[in-house]
């Protein structure tokens, strides 16, 4: 059998595509990947009213391996900024929707073109708040500790009232260690996207369960 080609390590920005819709058409791929089609101009807008919400920050490509959802990032090539939608991620690769085509480069592109500017989409369940204080009580502490179980391969005591005490932070610390979090017990939008995470199915993914960890 032939050997593979190498893949490019450059994403490049297809030349038949007005580069001045780059932004729409990242977060219209974006929008698609999570099966619903991109309206306004606001896309963190438009996000809440599918019960989903934004998340933008500047990190590495760990974080978005932790994440593991589909985000449209800032790359760059010789003629200045862009964004495109990546949608798949394994040990050497990465696939983007940039302008209308789809495209997989080396992971290398990544060290080369993005400085760790990313937005993503994630849900917000409906008990769960963007931050849980200690000594809490109520709906979105009982999630906390649900997810927590479930991240632990647990089953959560549903026998007694939820309150956030010593031993859940304990318990969050623990995973926020796993996450590569700083494990400070804190639960806020950091650690609840995270815990969002833990057990939705049907949410769009950048690599399988199956594949790197």
């Amino acid at each position: 059998a032939e050997p593979a080609a190498p893949l490019p390590d450059t994403l490049q920005w297809p030349a038949a595509e007005p580069r001045a819709r780059n932004e729409q058409l990242a977060y219209a791929a974006l929008f698609r990947a999570w099966g619903a089609d991109y309206q306004w101009a606001d896309a963190c807008r438009q996000a809440q009213s599918l019960g989903l919400r934004c998340r933008s920050a500047r990190a590495g490509l760990d974080e978005l391996r932790q994440l593991n959802r589909p985000a449209v990032l800032v790359m760059r090539d010789d003629r200045g900024p862009f964004q495109a939608a990546l949608i798949a991620l394994d040990d050497k690769s990465v696939t983007f929707v940039i302008g209308a085509e789809t495209a997989t480069v080396a992971l290398g592109a990544l060290a080369a073109q993005w400085a760790g500017q990313y937005t993503l989409l994630w849900r917000l369940p409906q008990d769960a708040r963007e931050t849980i204080r200690a000594g809490e009580r109520g709906p979105a502490v009982q999630w906390l500790i649900g997810q927590l179980a479930l991240a632990s391969g647990q089953v959560a005591d549903t026998g007694k009232a939820p309150v956030f005490d010593d031993a859940v932070e304990g318990q969050v610390k623990e995973f926020q260690l796993a996450q590569g979090l700083i494990p400070d017990g804190m639960v806020g939008p950091q650690t609840v996207v995270r815990l969002a995470g833990v057990g939705d199915r049907s949410a769009p993914e950048l690599q399988s369960h199956q594949g790197v960890r």
